[in-house]
C-alpha cells in the first residue's frame, strides 16, 4: 500500500512540473529579428535598426511563391544602450522581438571607434542573443544604410551581406568571418588586437531603381578594420588584408596573378589553398625577433604566358608567388604596428611560450613592435597545372 502511495505522489509531482513551459511564447506573437545595426547618433545616443522578418511575405507550402512585398522590415530605435533602443521599438512592433535567430551584427565606424565592447555587452549578457552572430563594420555607411540596401539573389540583406560574407571568405581569403564571442576573446587575450571585415555600399542615396538594374547596387565586402584594444583606429583596403586571414589560419582559398617572366603584360593564376602559418616570437636584447613560417599548395588554374610549363618555368612561377606573399606580409605588419596595432596577436604568442618575458615587456608592447626584426618563409607546392600542361599554340599561318 506504501509503495503505492509513493508511485502517486511521484506521478502527481511530475504532473505539477511538467504541465507546462516556463516562459512559453507561441510562434505568431514573435517578431524574429534577422540583423541589427548599430550607429552612434550622438555622443550620449544609439540608433539600432532591428531587420525582422515579414512572416506573410515569406514562402510557404501554402503559398511557394511568397507574397509581393519585401519579406523584411526595418524598425529603427533609439537610446542611451542598446536594449534602451530595442525596447523604444516595442512602439512601433505588434510582437515581441526574439533574438534566438540573428543572423549579422553590423556596426558604423563611429560606434566601432568609440568603444566596441560597450556595444557588445548586451550580447554577452542576454540569454537569448547568439554570441556566435558574425560581425561586419559599415565602411563610410551608417549600418542603417547598409541593412537598406536590397540584393537581388537574395531579398533579406543580412541573410545576403552574411552569404557575401561567406562566400568571400572561401574564394578570396581578404576577409573573414569572425563572431561576437571571438571578438571578445581576441580582445581580452594579452597581447592580442582585433580585425574585423567591413561592408560598403557604393552609392550614398539610393532608391529601389537602383537595385532593379541589369548591374544593379549591392554592398560589397571589403576592407578589414583594426583595432586597438576596444577602439577602432585604422582601416585597411582589400588585397593588402590577405596577410591577415593567413596568419590566423583563416585563408581557405586565394588566387595570386603573377606576371610572365618573359613577357611582362601576361599573367600566371595561382589557386593557392591548404595555407598554414605558424609564429615564433622571441625576444633578444628587448627586441622582438618574429618569424612567420607558412606552408601551402597551388594550382595552376589559369596561364597567359606563351611558354611551355617547364619544371624550372615552375619553380621560377612558385619563388615569385613565395615573394608575393611575403612582401605582403611585411607590408600589412609594418601597417599595423605604425598604429600600435598587434593584430598578428605576437604578443600573444610569446605571451603562452613565455610569460615572464611578456610581463616584462608588455607595458611598452606596442611600441617595440614597431622595432621588430620580422622574417616571413614561404614554403609552395604547385600541386598541378590543369587538364593541360602547355599553353595552347598557334601552329600554322
Amino acid at each position: 500500500m506504501r509503495k503505492h502511495i509513493y508511485q502517486i505522489m511521484i506521478i502527481l509531482t511530475s504532473t505539477l512540473i511538467l504541465s507546462g513551459c516556463f516562459g512559453y511564447k507561441e510562434m505568431n506573437n514573435l517578431a524574429f529579428v534577422i540583423g541589427i545595426g548599430i550607429d552612434k547618433k550622438d555622443e550620449a545616443t544609439y540608433r539600432v535598426t532591428f531587420q525582422v522578418v515579414h512572416p506573410n511575405e515569406i514562402p510557404s507550402p501554402s503559398n511557394p511563391a511568397g507574397g509581393q512585398s519585401l519579406p523584411i522590415i526595418n524598425y529603427v530605435g533609439e537610446g542611451h544602450t542598446i536594449s534602451e533602443a530595442a525596447r523604444n521599438t516595442s512602439k512601433q512592433i505588434s510582437r515581441q522581438s526574439y533574438y534566438g535567430h540573428i543572423g549579422l551584427l553590423i556596426i558604423s565606424e563611429e560606434a566601432a571607434k568609440d568603444n566596441l565592447l560597450k556595444v557588445l555587452d548586451v550580447f554577452e549578457r542576454d540569454a537569448k542573443a547568439r554570441l556566435g552572430t558574425p560581425i561586419l563594420i559599415a565602411h563610410k555607411s551608417s549600418a542603417n544604410h547598409v541593412l537598406g540596401a536590397l540584393s537581388p539573389l537574395q531579398k533579406m540583406p543580412s541573410i545576403a551581406d552574411l552569404e557575401k560574407l561567406e562566400n568571400t571568405t572561401e574564394l578570396l581569403g581578404e576577409n573573414m568571418k569572425i563572431s561576437v564571442n571571438e571578438v571578445i576573446q581576441t580582445i581580452s587575450n594579452p597581447g592580442s588586437d582585433v580585425f574585423i571585415s567591413g561592408i560598403h555600399v557604393p552609392k550614398k542615396d539610393y532608391d529601389v531603381k537602383d537595385f532593379e538594374k541589369p548591374q544593379p547596387l549591392v554592398p560589397n565586402i571589403s576592407g578589414v578594420a583594426l583595432f586597438r584594444g576596444d577602439k577602432m583606429v585604422h582601416w585597411v583596403e582589400a588585397r593588402k588584408t590577405r596577410a591577415l586571414t593567413l596568419a590566423k589560419n583563416k585563408l581557405q582559398l586565394t588566387n595570386l596573378s603573377i606576371k610572365c617572366i618573359n613577357d611582362k603584360k601576361n599573367y600566371i593564376s595561382i589557386a593557392l589553398f591548404d595555407m598554414k602559418t605558424k609564429q615564433d616570437v622571441t625576444m633578444k636584447n628587448g627586441i622582438p625577433h618574429i618569424t612567420f613560417s607558412i606552408k601551402g599548395k597551388g594550382d595552376l588554374d589559369e596561364v597567359m604566358c606563351d611558354t611551355k610549363l617547364t619544371k624550372d618555368y615552375i619553380n621560377q612561377t612558385k619563388r615569385m608567388a613565395s615573394e608575393i606573399l611575403e612582401k605582403e606580409f611585411i607590408d600589412m605588419f609594418n601597417t599595423a604596428t605604425k598604429k600600435k596595432v598587434d593584430v598578428f596577436s605576437s604578443g600573444y604568442e610569446l605571451y603562452k611560450d613565455n610569460p615572464n618575458e611578456w610581463k616584462r615587456y608588455k607595458k611598452d608592447w606596442r611600441i617595440l613592435l614597431r622595432e621588430a626584426e620580422v622574417e616571413v618563409n614561404v614554403k609552395l607546392n604547385i600541386m598541378s597545372s590543369g587538364m593541360r600542361s602547355d599553353t595552347a599554340q598557334i601552329t600554322h599561318d
